[in-house]
């Protein structure tokens, strides 16, 4: 069955210049470092967050998988998504954060193998409504984006010609 045009998806009104990033997992000296290399400003808020924007009017893009390995996702969730939450960036959903939705659903800390999941345990020592936050804006995250006249596509990984534009279980 053919998914539904989405304009939350089709952004085709959004022209570069774009900065695609993919797979922080957890990396947030690194990320800071990218960007700030990239000439983006980055200002301390002081409450653990950061005002960011690039004095060019460039836009990044992630490409999911922010958490997992790193040893900050508590930091990484906080700028990607004030980034996202402030026009400065856009996000799409990777496997791994679709994992970690899935274990904040279920409440679950432990991996499969009954080891405790960095990532949760990151997240549930995280202030309160912390959880919830994340998990709001997990939800929110499509599959992938089509921009620029459609001759941009973004996903973290690959995306069938047939499906792209289109709001699918599959993207």
């Amino acid at each position: 069955m053919e998914g539904m045009k989405s304009s939350k998806i089709d952004l085709r009104h959004n022209h570069g210049p774009f900065d695609i990033i993919g797979d922080v997992h957890g990396c947030i000296s690194e990320l800071k470092q990218l960007l700030t290399e990239m000439d983006y400003c980055l200002k301390d808020t002081g409450d653990g967050n950061y005002a960011v924007e690039h004095p060019g009017g460039r836009r990044a893009i992630f490409l999911g998988d922010l958490v997992d390995r790193g040893p900050d996702i508590v930091a990484v969730f906080k700028l990607v998504m004030d980034m996202v939450n402030t026009g400065r960036a856009l996000c799409v959903a990777g496997n791994h954060d679709m994992r970690i939705l899935r274990k904040i659903r279920e409440g679950t800390v432990l991996t499969s193998h009954g080891s405790p999941d960095w990532s949760m345990l990151q997240i549930t020592e995280a202030p309160a409504g912390f959880r919830e936050e994340v998990r709001g804006f997990l939800e929110g995250l499509p599959g992938h984006y089509v921009l620029d006249d459609g001759k941009l596509v973004v996903a973290h990984a690959g995306i069938r010609e047939a499906l792209q534009g289109q709001d699918s279980p599959e993207t």
